[in-house]
């Protein structure tokens, strides 16, 4: 299934100056708040001041654990995402030695966020299988109802997005998923479950039960990110909450699109538009999925122009060019999920198929689509890109809508 900052000044003598006279709690809750807020876009200066950071607290404790979290999140804002994976994997050997007794309401929010960060990175360099043992992991590493209905909620949408049809859920076990974190009062608790219901709800071919889903979890995840603001390094930042608010709105969109509301999809990827560009630049790669929706919507709608554009700047935003790729050269590492990579492609192959005298091109386009839907397949029969994202002659009026 394809779902899913500001420039401030930062100074590097900072961090070894004005967190001198602080307990190391207060230095790490400092030099977090620090790198993730005041060294935004600035991705180098952050991870010094987390590395220094983490030459203070050593390899163990909770304090290396954030320490080491945040800058995982760093990495996987400039979608560095096999330093993520390998970051992640530093954090779990650090929390497996805390101990027992040693604030375990923290110590769970600590794993909830790594394995988000881990489970992202995995995905996104098309290694879903361990995505989804990762995010099932997680259910033994957590206790509170509140904690558990998350780690379920991150479970089912690695599952979703994997295109994991064996471990189809049922209506009952989504109710109560969402029942459960419905009962907290925490908005930032009910976005992963009413994210990943809503989603398998999809998957299923309920749009109609899927699109409240995705409302409540842009609506979670809207109200979880001013609730954080006011808050001193948190452990999920502003950025987290207006990605997933973009990732939810999304998701209604895909339902406007499936009964093909174009008016009704566009106004709502307007809004996914601006939540998206609020998490860092306006040409981001997280970016790239709102600006591949909003081209089909142009495209089916005889905005050719506009929707080229789109498909242009997004396949720019996630290093993917057809010509390059012809030639053997790829990218040396994947920004977003192949499957993603696949989406645009066929889609700008479909526009192109529909213009005249861009055959050549729409060929390429096509080669760069199979190619990554048989890298989304990991080593299984790929699925047919007709049959998935509909005919090549789509836009003409021939053929099936996939």
């Amino acid at each position: 299934m394809l779902l899913l900052r500001l420039h401030i000044q930062c100074s590097p003598i900072l961090p070894q100056t004005a967190f001198r006279a602080y307990g190391t709690a207060a230095v790490v809750d400092q030099m977090v708040e620090y790198a993730l807020r005041q060294c935004k876009g600035k991705h180098d200066q952050a991870c010094d001041v987390l590395k220094s950071g983490l030459s203070m607290t050593g390899e163990h404790g909770l304090d290396s654990a954030r320490l080491t979290l945040a800058l995982a999140g760093v990495e996987a804002d400039r979608s560095n995402w096999s330093e993520v994976v390998a970051l992640a994997g530093r954090a779990a050997a650090t929390l497996r030695s805390v101990g027992a007794g040693e604030q375990q309401q923290w110590l769970q929010e600590l794993q909830l966020r790594r394995s988000s960060l881990a489970v992202a990175g995995l995905m996104a360099k098309g290694r879903d299988e361990e995505a989804v043992a990762e995010a099932a992991a997680l259910q033994g590493q957590v206790s509170s109802p509140q904690l558990h209905a998350q780690a379920r909620g991150l479970q089912l949408l690695a599952q979703a997005a994997a295109g994991d049809a064996a471990a189809a859920t049922s209506a009952s076990e989504l109710s109560r998923l969402t029942a459960d974190a419905a009962s907290t009062s925490s908005s930032g608790s009910t976005f992963l479950p009413h994210y990943a219901s809503a989603c398998w709800k999809f998957h299923q071919g309920d749009a109609a039960g899927a699109e409240p889903g995705f409302t409540a979890a842009a609506e979670a995840a809207a109200a979880a990110r001013q609730a954080c603001q006011g808050q001193t390094a948190p452990l999920f930042s502003e950025a987290d909450h207006s990605e997933g608010e973009a990732a939810a709105l999304t998701g209604v969109a895909h339902v406007a699109i499936s009964s093909k509301q174009w008016d009704r999809a566009e106004e709502v990827l307007g809004r996914a538009l601006k939540a998206a560009e609020a998490t860092g630049s306006e040409s981001h790669p997280r970016v790239a999925s709102v600006l591949v929706l909003l081209g089909q919507v142009y495209s089916r709608t005889t905005r050719v122009t506009f929707a080229e554009g789109l498909y242009r700047e997004a396949a720019k935003m996630i290093k993917l060019d057809a010509a390059k790729r012809a030639q053997g050269y790829g990218p040396t590492q994947h920004l977003v999920h192949p499957s993603l990579a696949a989406l645009l492609a066929w889609r700008y192959h479909q526009l192109l198929t529909a213009l005249p005298n861009r055959a050549n091109e729409a060929s390429s386009w096509q080669h760069v689509a199979d190619d990554l839907l048989k890298l989304s397949a990991a080593g299984a029969a790929p699925p047919s890109a007709a049959a998935v994202m509909g005919a090549s002659e789509q836009l003409k009026g021939r053929g099936g809508e996939g």
